[in-house]
């Protein structure tokens, strides 16, 4: 009971204990709610930026649906092919593809580029599928161009005399001009587009097979569901910030994945290691309560065996000093002076 009574134990439960456990729970807690913070600011940014770069993607695909029911018409009014396409130069950016014009019977009336191509790349399945709704346009799944190899989609529109326009353009080109001013890629971000079965048609940071089936892919079951938001997945020991989004009309899927901690600035990452301030706290508080020991307790403990000596008797022992604080010293001079005068 005496030793839990001594001045180092009370010194360190009811002083440096409780302050040592206050600074470790003030570092923790602002530290945690920070990164909570952060976390929730970087998904918040991720999902404005793919909500963003979907919506420049179906703007675009149906700019180039309008483009080619324009084309179909103006073929069915002016009848000549060649200069319809003359005229549609300007598109030729929009469908990297080429595009191209058929009569009703599916004959190949003109094309901005090589014949052979779309002589192999237009399907008849696909003509019917677009003769059956006139003034719509229909948009293929993707193929392979025969030329240059690319993935390819094909959109086509028929008129009610039966000319139809068909347009083709890349995937990837259309989502890379769309993601360049939103999303950059880095070593740890990645973007994924696919269509609507969940078949890759895009991809920028990441490391899939052309074509692969990513409908298990994060984020992606929920976009073809029709749902955009946020997701935090962990792998390899980071958290994820996955963002995803369906893109009308084709129900294709944009998903953006990044760890938060990347985006987070220097600073912020170098925050983290502020509970490490706490360690020469403590350590100063030991030095305190090591210095209270050796100068306090340990010469009043002394000082108490000699006075406990010197009242039976022995008046030598008070002579020899027990060092410590100026008070001691000084108490234990009247302790001397005292038993002089008893002497």
């Amino acid at each position: 009971l005496l030793r839990w009574r001594g001045l180092p134990i009370q010194l360190f439960i009811l002083t440096i204990l409780p302050l040592t456990l206050l600074l470790l729970v003030i570092a923790f807690g602002s530290l945690f709610l920070h990164q909570q913070s952060m976390r929730q600011l970087v998904g918040e940014r991720d999902e404005r930026a793919t909500r963003a770069a979907a919506s420049a993607i179906s703007e675009q695909l149906k700019h180039r649906a309008a483009a080619t029911r324009s084309l179909a018409l103006r073929a069915a009014d002016l009848g000549s092919a060649d200069d319809v396409i003359a005229d549609a130069v300007f598109l030729l950016p929009d469908f990297d593809g080429g595009i191209a014009l058929y009569d009703a019977e599916s004959g190949l009336l003109g094309t901005s580029n090589d014949s052979a191509t779309w002589e192999l790349t237009i399907a008849p399945e696909q003509m019917v599928a677009t003769s059956s709704a006139p003034n719509t346009a229909h948009f293929g799944g993707p193929f392979s161009d025969p030329v240059s190899g690319q993935e390819m989609i094909l959109v086509t529109a028929t008129t009610p005399e039966g000319i139809s326009a068909a347009g083709a353009f890349s995937p990837a080109i259309l989502a890379e001009k769309a993601l360049d001013d939103i999303f950059v890629s880095g070593d740890q971000a990645s973007a994924v587009l696919t269509d609507d079965n969940g078949l890759l048609l895009f991809q920028m940071g990441d490391q899939h097979e052309p074509g692969s089936d990513l409908s298990s892919y994060a984020g992606v079951a929920d976009g073809l569901k029709g749902e955009s938001g946020t997701i935090y997945n962990t792998d390899s020991g980071d958290e994820q910030v996955i963002a995803f989004s369906p893109i009308p009309p084709l129900n294709w899927v944009l998903v953006i994945k990044e760890p938060w901690q990347a985006v987070t600035d220097p600073l912020f990452r170098a925050t983290e290691w502020a509970p490490l301030v706490l360690a020469p706290v403590l350590i100063v508080a030991l030095i305190g309560l090591m210095f209270g020991l050796r100068q306090i307790v340990q010469p009043l403990q002394s000082l108490e065996k000699k006075a406990a000596e010197l009242g039976w008797g022995d008046y030598e022992a008070i002579e020899e000093s027990v060092g410590g604080i100026n008070e001691i010293q000084r108490l234990q001079t009247e302790l001397i002076h005292m038993a002089h005068k008893v002497k």
